[in-house]
């Protein structure tokens, strides 16, 4: 009964559960870990997975609900060089190689790209944590979650990847599920950690003035083509207010669904 029982393992381990994405995806995260850059580029569409991410964070700035053809064309520049710039990376990454000056070059680039697209998260820091079970989506294609950390966040990402078959035991990862959900909850993540950082001075400020006689009012110009946001209030200085030298004010302003 032992060795039928491990016949039957080992027939599963091999025809089974070596031919699902599960392996492979395990296989392709041995890879990163172990330095096989070939190897994990081989099971991964960097170019599509890093041109989705670009194009939901381009429609994350745009206030348009699909960005025009002009627009697009555009930004095709800058998407063509982001894309080579993350293979770039993950390959040195992955390899190790993260003391020349091309990398640094390559990962300041990344950075500042991120930060102009309204993610100030570093390209550095992010370490594999877990994965789900894989969700068949047709015989073809499924979906993993992948759960990373972020050091500087502190936090754990959760996104969803596409696997796709291209032989009966190879899957690759070809895509993200919902490339903006995932952004979203990055930036959803980074705001609570910033809000965190920010509670001290917020504290701080609190105790040296407030705010009384709060009120809002909308005010046209005369042609009507202009409008203007009025806001009045009363500043109540605390403690020692000759100590003050001056006094800044920032406002932030949301578009709402009428576009008002």
């Amino acid at each position: 009964i032992i060795i039928l029982c491990l016949a039957a393992a080992a027939y599963t381990y091999r025809y089974m559960y070596k031919a699902t994405p599960d392996y492979s995806l395990s296989r392709i995260i041995t890879a990163a870990q172990s330095g096989d850059a070939s190897a994990f580029e081989e099971m991964t569409d960097g170019t599509a997975i890093s041109g989705q991410l670009f194009d939901a964070m381009i429609q994350d700035t745009d206030t348009a609900e699909q960005p025009s053809f002009l627009l697009q064309l555009a930004w095709r520049p800058l998407k063509t060089q982001f894309t080579a710039n993350t293979q770039t990376y993950l390959h040195c990454r992955i390899t190790g190689d993260i003391d020349t000056p091309s990398f640094k070059k390559t990962e300041q680039d990344m950075d500042n790209r991120l930060r102009t697209f309204g993610f100030p998260i570093p390209m550095k820091g992010w370490h594999y944590v877990s994965s789900s079970f894989s969700r068949r989506i047709d015989d073809n294609t499924a979906e993993i979650d992948i759960t990373f950390h972020q050091d500087l966040l502190n936090k754990n990402i959760t996104g969803t990847v596409i696997m796709t078959r291209y032989d009966k035991n190879d899957w690759h990862v070809t895509g993200i599920t919902h490339a903006d959900t995932f952004l979203k909850s990055l930036h959803s993540a980074y705001e609570s950690e910033l809000a965190a950082y920010n509670q001290p001075v917020r504290d701080k400020i609190n105790r040296l003035v407030t705010l009384s006689r709060l009120s809002s009012q909308l005010v046209r110009s005369k042609d009507n083509k202009q409008t203007f946001l009025r806001l009045q209030y009363t500043p109540i200085i605390k403690g020692n207010p000759e100590r003050i030298k001056d006094i800044q004010a920032a406002y932030t302003l949301q578009r709402s669904d009428d576009n008002t």
